[in-house]
């Protein structure tokens, strides 16, 4: 079987739904990443499009004399009748609607490059043709050798009831995200070939101690039993959970389109985190063993830790940012090495990376941009980040330039470091897209200390205890002076840690908070009662990241 394999090695698309113009190196098997609405699933629907109309074509042309205009002859098709990616108005397959010029999509293999050209009819009738400038030697090697695809979407409700569907039915319901109207369906048609039926049965048995049932079927409705190890009722599908429908669906699916492009949207819906490497592991033998192409689009900071450097991708803005294969690959197995998954997922749609001490920081920071309005709260409220300390490796530099060598935009960071008790310069200089800032006091809980802030916090934590009380053990610990003046610079605040103060005025409350929830006293603080300084390093943030109306830092030549 692997004797006769053909993979995709190469997408390109012209004016296709969001990847509009681009150009898609393809491993095998190979995972997608990246944000909502980056073109991951547009990528999976591009294969699979091709798929079926490049098939649908070869099979109704015949002959493929060319026309007096050098075009090959152009097929019809209603958009109901087309599977792989299910529309009611066609108009939405080309990019921003613009329905004037054809869209493309090319797939290279190592044998051939073939384009597809759909041309606009009506909004429900499309018109399709290999591209003129495609041998036709390529278009021999498909007729010869058809590359299937098939699109799988998670598992959705389990039908009560499932009647007996037509084999060629199976790809538009899966299209259509109704798995759970099929599944049984696709397990009964996998059970009719023995080979197939041991290899599901024995991957259930592995994973759940299932005892897979044959499947029933009469006119009315397929019906597929299970019995769970050491116990003696049989339970049919209906009863099993989510996370063991899903595995039963991807395998039972993959059998059934056994050496055909397996195209995963979300494989990992449904599944506990433990069973997220086992999953990938399966998907990658089960391409090596039956000669099937998987690729497969995610979210999954669990999945994306499992999979190889060499075979992960990343997608932003309907634009691949890494393939680890081509370009420069030790760049890139380095960087996948060094950086956490979550990086690899949220970098190509932050507008900046936030290097801070300790986790506590960003809620604090996000309460006081919320409070005040300001720009930087469109960063913080979904914050990219990392803690930052001296001693970790990697350092802040460090991981900084890992990311501006891995995605070709250049993300601007951001350094901000505590005081410590120590003389800094607010800011020192910027370099490689980094900016470097410090706080004047000893650390960010430090602006907190605001006494109407602070009783205004506990007296919202406690209402039934008195002001006065609230408001003496308030002065009782701070010092009269800072009382007096919050907003003033005092060596007190230079040379003591904010939390270990915080942590003996609020002991007087009956269930005081605990360090990670200090922001909270941010969130009741007014625009009056922040300190200038912080809102001078939002004000730096905001301007680094681009969310003023400037172009963010790394933009600007020599910064």
């Amino acid at each position: 079987m692997s004797e006769s394999r053909l993979v995709i090695r190469e997408v390109e698309t012209r004016n296709f739904r969001n990847l509009r113009d681009g150009v898609f190196r393809i491993t095998s098997p190979m995972l997608v990443a990246g944000p909502n609405n980056s073109g991951k699933t547009s990528l999976l629907r591009a294969i699979a499009l091709w798929a079926e109309l490049m098939t649908r074509w070869i099979e109704g042309v015949g002959d493929p004399v060319r026309e007096e205009d050098g075009n090959y002859p152009l097929r019809q098709t209603q958009l109901a009748n087309i599977a792989s990616i299910p529309l009611a108005n066609g108009d939405h397959l080309w990019a921003g609607k613009k329905v004037e010029e054809p869209f493309r999509i090319a797939l290279r293999t190592d044998e051939w490059r073939i384009t597809l050209e759909v041309v606009h009819l009506y909004s429900e009738f499309l018109g399709f043709r290999p591209a003129a400038e495609v041998d036709d030697r390529a278009l021999d090697a498909l007729r010869s050798r058809p590359l299937r695809a098939v699109y799988l979407s998670p598992v959705s409700g389990l039908d009560l009831r499932e009647p007996p569907l037509r084999a060629e039915a199976v790809p538009a319901y899966l299209a259509l995200h109704q798995a759970g109207s099929i599944l049984r369906t696709i397990v009964h048609e996998v059970s009719e070939d023995e080979r197939k039926w041991r290899l599901l049965t024995a991957e259930m048995q592995e994973r759940f101690g299932w005892e897979l049932q044959q499947p029933s079927v009469n006119l009315a409705s397929v019906q597929v039993g299970y019995r769970e190890a050491g116990s003696a009722p049989t339970y049919e599908l209906e009863c099993a959970g989510s996370g063991a429908l899903q595995i039963l669906l991807m395998h039972a699916t993959r059998l059934r389109f056994e050496g055909a492009v397996v195209l995963l949207d979300e494989p990992d819906a449904h599944l506990h985190p433990w069973l997220l490497d086992e999953t990938l592991r399966s998907l990658s033998e089960f391409a090596r063993r039956t000669g099937s192409q998987v690729i497969a689009a995610t979210h999954s900071v669990n999945l994306i830790r499992a999979a190889e450097a060499r075979h992960l991708s990343v997608m932003v803005d309907g634009r691949q940012t890494l393939a680890a294969e081509g370009g420069n690959t030790e760049i890139a197995q380095r960087a996948v090495e060094t950086l956490d998954p979550e990086d690899i997922a949220l970098a190509p749609a932050a507008s900046g990376i936030l290097y801070v001490e300790g986790p506590t920081d960003v809620p604090i920071l996000r309460a006081w941009a919320e409070r005040l309005g300001h720009p930087a709260h469109r960063f913080l409220a979904r914050p990219f980040w990392k803690p930052y300390a001296m001693g970790r490796k990697p350092s802040a530099p460090q991981h900084h330039r890992m990311l501006r060598r891995l995605f070709e935009r250049k993300i601007p960071g951001v350094v901000l470091r505590d005081g410590d008790g120590k003389e800094h310069e607010t800011e020192m200089p910027k370099r490689n897209g980094l900016r470097r800032l410090f706080w004047k006091r000893y650390e960010i809980e430090n602006y907190l200390l605001h006494p109407q802030a602070v009783v205004r916090f506990v007296m919202g934590e406690e209402q039934g205890r008195p002001a006065e009380v609230v408001e003496a053990d308030v002065r009782d610990g701070l010092l009269p002076r800072v009382y007096r003046s919050p907003l003033e610079d005092d060596e007190f605040h230079r040379t003591n840690k904010g939390k270990n103060v915080l942590e003996g005025v609020l002991r007087g409350m009956e269930r005081p908070p605990s360090r990670s929830e200090y922001w909270r006293i941010a969130a009741v603080m007014t625009p009056e009662e922040i300190h200038p300084e912080v809102v001078e390093k939002l004000d730096a943030i905001a301007e680094w990241f681009g969310l003023t109306g400037g172009e963010a830092g790394p933009a600007v030549s020599g910064r």
